[in-house]
């Protein structure tokens, strides 16, 4: 499964904190704050998204699940973005994080008052590299 990010304007996206307005491709207008979507993921030969079959199960009310899984080139400090396809509307808190390195775990949490049942998917996870911003250079 690969992940493809679309540019949404035929322009070079800007970023900052003052509000902007960009016209959309398709007519109308997008109001809103720019913000940096330079990003580059890791994951896979050619960058493209961790796909695996995960079947969380049963998951009790107030209670979670979690399955870790090896993703070469993940260390500690990375971001991830994950999702379950088999998830649907299901209300669960999902997170995940890279535990160690080469190894992700996600988490599904059920803060509802019932049991959920989530049948087998696919999980994808995409893996950020950590980047530290350069300090500021100060005039002297």
């Amino acid at each position: 499964m690969a992940v493809i990010i679309e540019t949404l304007m035929a322009e070079d996206l800007e970023y900052g904190i003052s509000p902007t307005t960009k016209t959309h491709p398709s007519g109308g207008t997008l109001n809103g704050t720019q913000i940096s979507l330079s990003s580059f993921s890791t994951c896979g030969p050619a960058g493209e998204a961790f796909a695996d079959l995960w079947e969380p199960g049963t998951i009790a009310a107030g209670s979670q699940v979690s399955e870790t899984f090896d993703i070469p080139g993940a260390a500690p400090g990375d971001k991830v973005v994950w999702a379950l396809n088999s998830l649907l509307l299901i209300p669960l808190i999902m997170s995940a994080h890279v535990s160690d390195s080469n190894e992700v775990t996600v988490t599904l949490a059920n803060l509802t008052g019932a049991s959920q049942t989530i049948n087998e998917g696919t999980v994808s996870i995409l893996v950020f590299k950590h980047r530290t911003a350069a300090p500021p250079v100060v005039p002297v």
